[in-house]
């Protein structure tokens, strides 16, 4: 008897010793909690140095880009810049693709004016406060194309209206933009009415003679004008080709089609 209960108690500890084996060296680790898909990542660490358009730079940790925005973090805030902004994008980082914004080429074109008229003494009166028109075809033929009576008045050296010129319309449309209508004629607001379809801008000068035209389609214009001078006017009509990007132009009575 005594050898059995022996037996059956040296069983019963080598079951409890391998339980308590198996539960130590088997027991699985607790798991981790589920990543939530829904925060944001941690910026990176990539830093890139971003040239605006106006001149100004920004340097920060590149987070990311779209086709509309590129985002970089600056002192702990999140940026958005829109491509259209950007002039350049450099970056010490090779893993960041092709990042770099081309500038975008100019596809107008900026037209700047300066007119003045210079004086035997070399002094020059700018041509201030001035309205110049940009017009999609010579002034002369424009007015002659609409059919605008031409004045009979002194100065109009009795031509017959068939060999009437284009510039001699646009010659009187000065004289009468100077002097006013002469004896009853309405030469000059059938002028104004015909020209009116033709005018793709205008701007007045200031008042040291300058004045720009902005964002201006390539092509072909003419650049018109009429100035009071201290003993008559002076007036232009100026063929221009204008190309995408700045153009820059300067009037005086050298290059006007009278100016006295």
């Amino acid at each position: 008897m005594c050898r059995r209960t022996s037996m059956l108690v040296a069983a019963l500890v080598l079951t409890v010793s391998f339980a308590h084996a198996q539960t130590r060296t088997g027991r699985r680790p607790s798991p981790k909690p589920p990543v939530n898909s829904s925060e944001p990542s941690m910026p990176s660490t990539r830093r890139v140095t971003i040239t605006l358009k106006k001149g100004e730079t920004v340097t920060g940790n590149f987070i990311g880009a779209d086709t509309s925005t590129v985002r970089v973090q600056v002192a702990n805030n999140e940026l958005k810049i829109n491509w259209d902004e950007i002039a350049s994008i450099q970056t010490g980082d090779a893993s960041i693709p092709n990042i770099a914004a081309t500038p975008e080429k100019p596809t107008g074109s900026v037209l700047s004016i300066e007119a003045g008229i210079v004086y035997r003494s070399g002094d020059v009166k700018a041509v201030a406060r001035t309205l110049f028109y940009l017009l999609d075809d010579d002034l002369g033929k424009i007015l002659k194309d609409a059919g605008v009576k031409f004045p009979i008045v002194r100065g109009a050296n009795n031509k017959p209206p068939e060999a009437l010129t284009a510039n001699d319309f646009a010659g009187m449309f000065g004289v009468y933009a100077k002097y006013g209508d002469h004896d009853g004629e309405t030469f000059y607001a059938d002028s104004l009415a015909a020209l009116k379809p033709h005018i793709v801008k205008t701007v007045t000068t200031d008042f040291i003679g300058k004045a720009t035209f902005d964002t201006v389609a390539p092509g072909t214009y003419y650049l018109m004008a009429v100035a009071s001078t201290p003993q008559s006017y002076a007036m232009w009509n100026m063929r221009l080709e204008l190309k995408p990007g700045p153009f820059a132009v300067s009037l005086d009575q050298n290059n006007a089609i009278f100016a006295r």
